[in-house]
């Protein structure tokens, strides 16, 4: 098993700039005008391990067997490719119109990217950089006045799961937070977010923000912070299920009056209100002169460039896509009597465990559901099906289209993860199996699969 970041730990998701194992620290210098148009100023930095706890509990799992989800984590450093990738997300981000006085690069160590430079854009409610103004919502007040607050989406249920249900899910996820507890403190401890708003006219009236002068707020949130509220919904049966519940199971969101208290010390809100003032600086000035340099910027830097053959390499990617993930054989008379199957597959290997996913063509009803492997064929006509271990007690998980686990909704995707002691130097194999299921005790649909072409690696003798 790998470390994973528990989801009712992973708050900090909101972030662009989140990676996993990385800690992010950015600061955000927003000027503002009263139609809402600005600039901001941004600093990022991007933080490989340097505590050494990656390393310590590398060492640790590496006595119980446990495999870690990337290989020797603690000895990797950054490459010219991370640093390019990293600037053109930031330089991508939603609702930027252009880019001024761009800087990045790497540290001598390899351990550290950062990026800076100035963003322009239009409206600043669309504008998405860090976990902190991700969340800002704007509202337009009475007597030209404009409020600023920082607070989550709600998020409506799709789907009402019995309470019974939500609570074993809420106990597993609490449990598992328990032990991965100190992946993620590893890479919180590194994160941080900072974020100055100039506003365009005097403040009226503000919440949680610290005020400078008449027409400047400012806001931090540290990975800590993050942590400290992740610990309290670990630690509360009662405030994980009221989480998991506001924010559907997704738990990308928070509970605001309980995250503001635990981050900032109260349950208000935080927001700013002030009024519409005038403008603090020329946009379309400032804008004419940013898209000559920016122009120029991404020609020489060769970041145009590395982006159109990223663009390439990511179709090319695709192209291999079965080699690589194996190729699914769909039954054309399946799609013609207008009968259930499976319209993509894709198999996965990690050492000896095989993760298969799947999407049905239609959605189906089922409360209960197995899958049955029939075959697995190594190379050309190697039988390996007696090496399944526990052949007949593989049971999939089955969600919706959008991904919502509801037992008593419709079923679009399927995954399974089954173990396969496979043959010295194995490359490749095919398999064969069939999804079952069952409603309300009757049998349900016998959905077949078939796979070939599945790229795997076994140790030679």
């Amino acid at each position: 098993m790998g470390y994973k970041i528990p989801s009712i730990l992973f708050v900090c998701c909101l972030s662009i700039f989140f990676m996993a194992g990385c800690g992010v620290e950015t600061k955000e210098v927003f000027t503002i005008n009263p139609d809402l148009s600005g600039k901001c100023v941004v600093d990022a930095r991007m933080v490989l391990d340097t505590s050494g706890l990656s390393a310590k509990l590398a060492a640790k799992d590496s006595m119980y067997g446990i495999i870690p989800a990337v290989p020797d984590y603690h000895k990797k450093k950054f490459t010219r490719r991370d640093l390019l990738t990293f600037a053109l997300r930031i330089i991508k981000t939603k609702g930027v119109e252009v880019w001024n006085n761009i800087n990045f690069g790497i540290s001598k160590k390899k351990d550290v990217i950062y990026f800076s430079g100035t963003a322009y854009f239009r409206d600043i409610s669309k504008v998405r950089f860090s976990m902190l103004d991700s969340v800002l919502q704007v509202t337009h007040e009475l007597g030209s006045k404009i409020t600023f607050r920082l607070e989550p989406n709600v998020i409506t249920p799709s789907n009402k799961l019995p309470d019974d249900t939500i609570n074993k899910k809420v106990s597993n996820l609490r449990q598992n937070a328990f032990y991965e507890r100190p992946v993620l403190a590893d890479i919180l401890n590194h994160s941080e977010t900072d974020i100055i708003y100039n506003l365009p006219g005097d403040i009226v009236k503000s919440s949680i923000f610290d005020q400078d002068g008449d027409n400047i707020v400012k806001v931090s949130l540290t990975g800590n912070e993050i942590l400290k509220y992740g610990d309290s919904l670990s630690k509360n049966q009662d405030l994980a299920v009221k989480e998991f519940k506001a924010t559907n199971g997704t738990c990308a969101n928070v509970l605001e009056p309980l995250f503001n208290r635990v981050a900032f010390g109260t349950g208000v809100p935080m927001e700013v209100t002030f009024n519409k003032g005038t403008p603090l600086f020329d946009y379309n000035g400032e804008v004419q002169s940013a898209i000559i340099y920016f122009d120029n910027f991404m020609e020489q830097s060769k970041l145009e460039k590395f982006d159109s053959t990223s663009a390439l390499k990511e179709e090319r990617e695709e192209d291999r896509r079965p080699a690589e993930y194996g190729k699914l054989i769909v039954n054309k008379m399946d799609s013609q009597m207008h009968k259930t199957y499976f319209s993509d597959m894709t198999c996965i290997q990690s050492h000896d465990t095989l993760t298969v996913s799947g999407e049905l063509s239609q959605d189906v009803k089922a409360d209960e559901y197995k899958v049955h492997i029939m075959k697995i064929i190594a190379g050309i006509d190697q039988d390996i099906t007696d090496s399944i271990v526990d052949r007949n007690k593989i049971h999939p998980e089955l969600s919706s289209e959008q991904g919502d686990n509801n037992p008593k909704g419709p079923k679009r995707k399927m995954k399974f993860i089954c173990i396969v002691h496979f043959p010295p130097a194995c490359k490749e194999i095919s398999l064969q199996g069939r999804l079952s299921t069952t409603l309300s005790g009757k049998p349900g649909v016998q959905i077949p699969f078939k796979m070939k072409q599945v790229a795997v690696s076994a140790k030679s003798k």
